[in-house]
């Protein structure tokens, strides 16, 4: 009987992991990119178009072909778009499928500002707390 109970915990933290892990990839596309985040640019078919790129303090990537383009602000499925209508509307491809996947997610930043020490923005990391 012990066997079964450890297979149905086993079973349980495998669903639990799997499910997750699906969450976090279909809320990717809801992400909202900012400073500082890593990203990974695939064009189907077009391997001489992926790029690694970290978005700028300006929100901005320099894409080849486009040049400059703004991602900062734009949710990652937006931010596909954007690049497939440039790609489309330059001529460059005629039906451009463009993915973006987040590398590494921007850290999340706080203001301390009043009689402090040191006023300014900080990184607050993942291990930051009490």
């Amino acid at each position: 009987m012990k066997w079964m109970r450890d297979m149905a915990r086993w079973l349980l933290a495998t669903m639990l992991l799997v499910f997750g892990l699906g969450a976090h990839a279909a809320g990717q596309n809801d992400y909202v990119l900012g400073a500082g985040d890593q990203i990974r640019i695939f064009v189907y078919q077009n391997q001489d178009l992926q790029l690694d790129a970290r978005i700028n303090e300006s929100g901005t990537i320099s894409y080849p072909l486009l040049g400059v383009v703004k991602l900062g602000g734009l949710a990652v499925s937006d931010a596909e778009k954007k690049i497939a209508a440039g790609l489309r509307d330059g001529n460059f491809l005629k039906q451009p499928q463009v993915s973006i996947l987040v590398m590494d997610m921007k850290a999340n930043m706080v203001s301390v500002l009043g009689q402090v020490n040191r006023p300014g923005r900080f990184a607050l990391g993942a291990g930051a707390g009490g």
